[in-house]
């Protein structure tokens, strides 16, 4: 991954979190988040990953699962 774009997607998270008045939580509670998320965790191929996560995160911005595991797919 791009550390120009690792940087920028951890400063958003932290920013996002800084800014929350609400708790966060890990797990997504969007289903559709949650089958994006999972069809991340079972693909081989990166690429896929990468897409399958990014579509969790475009569902529920907080899903920090997924936002993790896009960072680790890059």
């Amino acid at each position: 991954m791009n550390s120009r774009l690792l940087r920028t997607v951890l400063a958003f998270v932290a920013l996002r979190l800084a800014v929350v008045s609400e708790p966060v939580s890990a797990q997504s509670q969007n289903p559709q988040a949650l089958t994006w998320f999972s069809l991340g965790l079972k693909e081989a191929d990166a690429m896929k990953k990468v897409v399958a996560y990014k579509k969790a995160i475009e569902l529920d911005p907080l899903f920090v699962e997924a936002i993790y595991n896009l960072g680790l797919a890059y």
